[in-house]
């Protein structure tokens, strides 16, 4: 159980979250169960506003945090926030898709062609190919072809 004193503390206005729409601080979005009932009303109204004013759905992947910070950052202005939401979901249309894992793919990385070894002299990752499993792999399937980009573009990626 806290102390007593604990009960009275006052926060500094810096670690304040906003409660009732009265400010625009929040610096936490992420890793917190913080949302207050203000913003989780507010979470809801932009999607509601998405739906009758523009017609369209929160993209999946795109969760509830990520819409608070176009709501904060636009003061809470529903109308403001949208359209920002808007340009950002067309411009996540227009990026390619990230690379997604096949029955093939795994079967890749699980040989043991594409794996990171040890540390280059600046501590970047090593990344090891192995050409005599990658050659034999290519002759069994000719998708080695597309599972070899998927996995360098997964291991560049991340």
């Amino acid at each position: 159980m806290p102390p007593l004193i604990a009960y009275k503390v006052k926060p500094p206005k810096y670690d304040l979250v906003n409660i009732e729409g009265d400010n625009n601080k929040r610096a936490v979005f992420f890793g917190w169960n913080n949302i207050t009932e203000y913003e989780l009303e507010a979470i809801q109204n932009i999607k509601q506003w998405l739906r009758e004013n523009k017609n369209i759905e929160v993209p999946p992947g795109f969760d509830d945090r990520n819409l608070l910070k176009f709501i904060q950052a636009n003061f809470f202005n529903m109308k403001n926030a949208g359209e920002k939401l808007v340009n950002h979901f067309n411009w996540l249309a227009t990026l390619p898709p990230e690379p997604r894992l096949t029955n093939y793919t795994l079967k890749l990385l699980q040989t043991g062609c594409f794996y990171i070894f040890g540390r280059d002299r600046f501590f970047r990752p090593c990344l090891v190919m192995d050409a005599e499993v990658m050659a034999r792999l290519n002759k069994e399937d000719p998708e080695c072809v597309e599972s070899a980009n998927f996995t360098a573009l997964f291991i560049f990626l991340y």
